[in-house]
């Protein structure tokens, strides 16, 4: 299984752009082009930078930690550092995983067993060094799926509270519908704008 899993890997990795961070090398110098942000029913937060959690990543592959393993206690044998990691993604992408099968990321024994510049970098507020400091919304349905909601609340705690706002709607996984929830968006956005 681990060799079927490496080749596999192998192959991905060989279609890969050569180039990950064309947009990074592009603007290098340039002034933000983002004013404002406005994200609706956030998915999982990832990174092009493979540093980011690399420390963590490793030590779990060392230890060829099933993320997806919930039989035990969490933690056990893992640093406070590693557990959140692990805690980040039962809630979110394990959970997806399990109870959608159309969800994209289901091969979790990547963290196990996946070459390392291949594994997806979850963003989370303890890896980064600084918070997004762009003025941010953030609207999702309260009844959307918990993982969802549990990935666009991951998003949103990347992102400094002091220029960040949120707006829960009645719906789903969608946009809002409801003429207030419209509106309460609209009212966030310019409050954004006035920032930008």
């Amino acid at each position: 299984m681990k060799a079927l899993l490496r080749e596999s890997l192998a192959s991905v990795k060989a279609q890969r752009s050569p180039c990950p961070d064309f947009h990074q090398q592009q603007t290098v110098g340039s002034p933000v082009a983002v004013k404002f942000a406005c994200l609706f029913s956030t998915a999982m937060p990832c990174s092009s930078d493979a540093n980011l959690g690399h420390r963590i990543i490793s030590k779990l592959r060392a230890k060829e930690y099933d993320v997806t393993d919930r039989a035990g206690p969490v933690g056990k044998d893992l640093t406070s550092e590693e557990r959140e990691f692990v805690e980040i993604l039962q809630r979110t992408v394990v959970d997806a995983g399990a109870k959608d099968p159309q969800f994209p990321w289901t091969d979790m024994n990547i963290y196990r067993y996946g070459a390392l510049d291949v594994i997806p970098r979850v963003m989370y507020s303890s890896a980064l060094e600084q918070k997004i400091q762009v003025p941010t919304i953030h609207v999702w349905g309260q009844n959307d799926f918990e993982y969802m909601i549990q990935m666009a609340q991951l998003s949103r705690s990347l992102c400094d509270q002091s220029v960040s706002k949120t707006v829960v709607h009645s719906g789903l996984h969608d946009m809002p519908k409801k003429q207030s929830e419209i509106k309460a968006v609209l009212r966030e956005i310019n409050w954004a704008l006035a920032r930008a």
